[in-house]
């Protein structure tokens, strides 16, 4: 991790569990996400909340794990739990 990132935490256990996806898609998924993370990071570090890498990964495993959700989603289905969102 550099310094840029240091708001994150947990970011190894995250990376660890990255390592023990089998699931090559899913595992190409929560790489975007750690990429997404690291490469925007606040502008100002004093600033910046912390933020739960670890969390952020198990959410985004649970989202992702449906391949057929995602297919559906990717073949404009709407998948939304409310009209609103």
């Amino acid at each position: 991790m550099n310094d840029e990132a240091i708001f994150l935490v947990n970011y190894d256990k995250a990376i660890e569990r990255i390592s023990e996806v089998t699931d090559l898609a899913l595992s190409q998924f929560l790489w975007r996400g750690v990429k997404a993370m690291v490469a925007k990071p606040p502008e100002t570090q004093s600033n910046a909340l912390p933020f739960d890498m670890l969390y952020f990964i198990d959410l985004l495993t649970e989202m992702f794990a449906s391949r057929e959700g995602l297919v559906a989603i990717l073949n404009g289905e709407d998948l939304r739990w409310w009209d609103d969102v």
